[in-house]
């Protein structure tokens, strides 16, 4: 992209174009489109649950624990528990292992 934005600067050099026509042109049409294309990389990114991949390749819970997605929230809980109080609240687990 930048080396269009270079090509473009020397041809309006070289051509004289005080009125930056094809650079207007060129944002005019470059702005809608980054905005389509964000918009259908967001998309992918979501249908393919990329961010969630990432997180768990980076993120390694202890033996015996598992993660939970609850009422907004990513709680660490241990299999045994997920317990909800009277709260309507997922109870904390500590996770250890027995010997």
């Amino acid at each position: 992209l930048m080396n269009i934005v270079t090509v473009l600067a020397l041809g309006q050099c070289a051509l004289g174009d005080a009125r930056l026509t094809s650079a207007k042109l060129f944002v005019g049409l470059a702005g809608p489109i980054s905005v389509g294309v964000a918009i259908a990389v967001l998309a992918k990114s979501i249908r393919r649950q990329s961010a969630e991949q990432e997180f768990a390749a980076w993120f390694r819970l202890p033996r015996g624990c598992e993660l939970a997605y609850h009422e907004g929230w990513w709680v660490v809980h241990s299999d045994d528990s997920g317990r909800i109080d009277e709260v309507g609240k997922l109870l904390p687990a500590t996770c250890q292992q027995s010997s």
